[in-house]
């Protein structure tokens, strides 16, 4: 997006350096229009002022399309920086209930046998959101390096 950022204010300022130097006579491509091509030099300043009045109007589309561009480049960003937010939430949330369930099965780990089922089910959650924060983890990762 930087890039066209960047080419579209490279293309106004060439554009208005070429119109100023077809103004100023300095350059008459052939590819102008006839009619183009009879049009004499402004003679004044206020000519020359007034020449500029249509480029002005180009101008102010530039930016204003400039503008648009920056919005929605910060409409992504934002996006971006709230699901990392969204994320690191839930990793934070699967960190601890890692630990709430290391600690239960700390306390399951003398009576195993007689709780075998609710120890093993323990162990499997722990593993399975210690996973999930490893994805996001990852996906967090990937999203900082994007931005």
């Amino acid at each position: 997006m930087k890039k066209i950022l960047f080419t579209a204010m490279f293309l106004a300022a060439a554009l208005w350096a070429g119109f100023a130097a077809v103004l100023l006579g300095m350059y008459r491509p052939s590819w102008l229009p006839a009619p183009f091509l009879k049009l004499t030099p402004p003679s004044s300043a206020a000519d020359f002022g007034q020449a500029f009045s249509a480029l002005e109007g180009l101008t102010s589309s530039f930016a204003l399309m400039i503008g648009l561009i920056a919005i929605v480049i910060q409409a992504r960003h934002s996006t971006d920086s709230n699901l990392i937010s969204a994320l690191t939430t839930r990793q934070q949330f699967l960190l601890a209930d890692c630990e709430r369930l290391e600690q239960s099965i700390q306390d399951l780990k003398s009576n195993r046998r007689t709780n075998e089922a609710l120890f093993d089910n323990l162990v499997q959650k722990k593993k399975r959101q210690l996973d999930e924060a490893k994805l996001i983890d990852d996906r967090v990762r990937k999203l900082l390096e994007n931005i």
